[in-house]
This record gives C-alpha cells, sequence and structure tokens, in this order.
C-alpha cells in the first residue's frame, strides 16, 4: 500500500481523545432510557455532508419512539437544513455557520455569531445531546449546554480502541452501525431503524412543475443519472456515463434525467456532447426537495457514492452505485433495493486523499455493459 494514498488519520484523533475524557464524566448515559419521560428536548449535532445527515435520521426516528414525550432538536450546516425539513425528522432545525462552514457556503460568519448561536442553544437547556462528526469548537459547546446525557462520536472511536469492553461493538464495518451503537450507550437497544424519508405533501406541491418530466414518459422506465459528486475522484468518466445513457435509450426504451449541483454545469454540457439520444437536464435547477421529488418519481437512479445516493436509498427508490476511492461496507445505501459496482485494487479503498489521480483507475474499472446489466436487474426484480 502506498501511504501517499492515504489521508492522515490523526488530524481528527486530538479531538476524538478530548471527547473521550470529557465522555468520562458522563458514566451514567445508559440511565437516559431508564426514565423516558424525564428527558424533554435532545439534540442531535451532525456536520457532516448531505450523506452522513441522511443516515443519522434512523437515529431520530428511534429516539422519537424512545422518549415519545421529548422535543427533537437537531444541529446542522445550511447546506444539510432542507434535508432535515423535508424529512420531518425533527421538531426543530438549527443551521450552525461557524467560519469553516460558512467558507463552504459563502456566507460570512465569525466567532461572536458563533457564541450568538450557542446562547440560543443553552436557552433551549437539552437533556441529551448527540454528537456527530463535530469541531473541537462544537464539543466544547455541547458539554457547556449541560446536558443531563452526553455521547460524541469521537470519544466513541477512542473507546473503541482504549476500553473495547466498556462499549458497544457495532454488526458490520458500516457507519450507521456506529451511529446505533452512540444510541445503545443511551441504554436504547438494538436494533436502530433505517434511514427512511417519506416526502410530505408540501414538497410534492412545491415541486410539482419538475413531477411531470416523468409524467410525459414514454413507456420505458424512468431513470435519473446522477454523474457527479463532491470530489472529482469520486465521479465515473464522461465518455462512459454518455455511452450507458445512450444504451438505456436504445435498449430499454427509457426516460432519462440528469441532475446535479449549479457548480457542475459544465461538466453536464460535456456529457449532453456524449450523447447522441435526448436528455433532459435539470443541472443546478433542483433544490434538495426538489431532487427528493424527482427521486421518488424515478423507477431507478444510478449514481457515485454521493448525497443524492444516500437520498435515494432513504426514499425507497432503486439505486445502482458506482464505487471507487471508498469503501460501500462502510458507506454503502442502506437498502435491500441497491447494486453496488466496485472493484478495489491495492490502493483502495483511500477515502479520495490528495495523492489520487482525479479519475482513479478503480473507477475505471467498471464497465458501461456492467451498469447496464445492474439496471436491467433491479428493474426486472
Amino acid at each position: 500500500m502506498l501511504t501517499k494514498y492515504f489521508p492522515s488519520p490523526y488530524r481528527s484523533y486530538p479531538r476524538h481523545f478530548v471527547a473521550y475524557f470529557v465522555s468520562v464524566l458522563y458514566r451514567r448515559n445508559h440511565e437516559a432510557v431508564e426514565r423516558p419521560h424525564s428527558v424533554k428536548k435532545i439534540l442531535l449535532v451532525n456536520m457532516g455532508h448531505m450523506g452522513d445527515v441522511i443516515l443519522s435520521l434512523g437515529l431520530l426516528r428511534t429516539l422519537r419512539e424512545t422518549f415519545p414525550s421529548a422535543e427533537i432538536s437537531i444541529l446542522v450546516g445550511p447546506w444539510n437544513a432542507e434535508i432535515v425539513r423535508i424529512s420531518d425528522s425533527a421538531d426543530e432545525t438549527f443551521e450552525y455557520f461557524g467560519s469553516a462552514w460558512a467558507k463552504r457556503t459563502g456566507r460570512k460568519s465569525s466567532f461572536w455569531h458563533s457564541i450568538a448561536q450557542f446562547k440560543a442553544l443553552r436557552r433551549k437547556k437539552f437533556d441529551v445531546v448527540i454528537s456527530l462528526h463535530t469541531s473541537l469548537f462544537l464539543l466544547v459547546a455541547s458539554v457547556l449546554l449541560r446536558p443531563d446525557y452526553f455521547v460524541d462520536y469521537g470519544a466513541y472511536r477512542v473507546a473503541r480502541r482504549l476500553a473495547r469492553n466498556s462499549v458497544p461493538e457495532p454488526r458490520d464495518s458500516h457507519i450507521h452501525s456506529e451511529f446505533a451503537c452512540l444510541l445503545v450507550q443511551l441504554g436504547i437497544p438494538r436494533p436502530v431503524h433505517d434511514p427512511a424519508i417519506v416526502l410530505s405533501d408540501r414538497a410534492a406541491v412545491s415541486t410539482e412543475g419538475l413531477a411531470r418530466t416523468w409524467r410525459a414518459s414514454l413507456k420505458g422506465p424512468k431513470i435519473l443519472v446522477h454523474p457527479f459528486g463532491a470530489y472529482p475522484e469520486k465521479e465515473w468518466p464522461i465518455d462512459r456515463w454518455g455511452a450507458l445513457i445512450e444504451r438505456l435509450v436504445a435498449s430499454l426504451s427509457a426516460r432519462v434525467v440528469i441532475t446535479g449541483a449549479p457548480g457542475d454545469k459544465e461538466k453536464s454540457i460535456a456529457l449532453r456532447q456524449e450523447c447522441n439520444v435526448e436528455i433532459e437536464d435539470l443541472t443546478g435547477q433542483t433544490s434538495c426537495s426538489d431532487l427528493a421529488v424527482v427521486i421518488q418519481n424515478s423507477d431507478l437512479i444510478v449514481t457515485v457514492d454521493g448525497g443524492p445516493m444516500h437520498l435515494a436509498a432513504a426514499i425507497g427508490t432503486p439505486v445502482v452505485a458506482i464505487f471507487g476511492p471508498t469503501d460501500p461496507k462502510r458507506w454503502g445505501p442502506v437498502t435491500e433495493r441497491a447494486m453496488v459496482l466496485y472493484h478495489p485494487t491495492d490502493c483502495t479503498p483511500c477515502n479520495y486523499s490528495s495523492g489520487c489521480a482525479q479519475t482513479p483507475g478503480c473507477m475505471e474499472k467498471t464497465s458501461v455493459e456492467e451498469v447496464l446489466g445492474a439496471v436491467r436487474f433491479l428493474l426486472s426484480s
């Protein structure tokens, strides 16, 4: 293995060790489930990407069933707030505009703005705080909220190495299983619900114009193609997407729509130039709720590892997912209606480190025929 393909894990360890020593103060976390009606307010902190937040939605559903009288809130980055709201998973959604996160969204932030956000959370007087993938500042802020029960993902990771017998072991290597172990620490028994999103009527009405795309479909299947990702290393070559779309239209009489973020418009133009068939391009035109409705009205989605893959799995739409730098055993879609195409190499999984080529060989190992076969299998079943 080449070390240049593996980003250093040690940059997260100082924060995780701090969280571990903080967690020593919360030895009685397991007692939370013994007094469910005393838990009035719960906060889940998740500053990850869309997929991370979707994978944590099952935790919210389990918390709702375990603490029926509790008000459940979630703190996320502004890019994920809409996903939480359309899922109706939380009673209240807070958006965190810390400096690092504001840079990603083009919004201004300051230390004092973060302090003001902390004060607003402090006034809520949360009884339970569950922290996932947070910064050191948010770790300290979570503790200063003075909850009765506090569990942290980083602390759990360290505890698995230092005190393995004192923490629950995940059922497999998937990140969702590790998230579930945090609830076990609160005394909540397994199993924890899988992520699921049932779109509200409000979301369906707001995207009525986009849904008509599918009503105009021919007799063939309605296939959504989301070829782009947050990292170029996770993307399949454009020429193969073009060949796949042509085969879908020719052999299945499929109606194909492609989607993507506003920053993917140039790549979507290149993809349309690769295709000799008519496709509808919604790149940069869909909000999260728009994308969710289009996915819900699709017969199948073909995509790479990313947020739309997890969104489709949570909605219940069949997924064909192409993996490369990331490990599907850890980041794959949590659904039985999915086929994952993955050809590991001697340097995978590498989690798309900066030393990798923009189009790594692991992605090129997946052929058009293989993807087409997976599409046929899922549609027939």
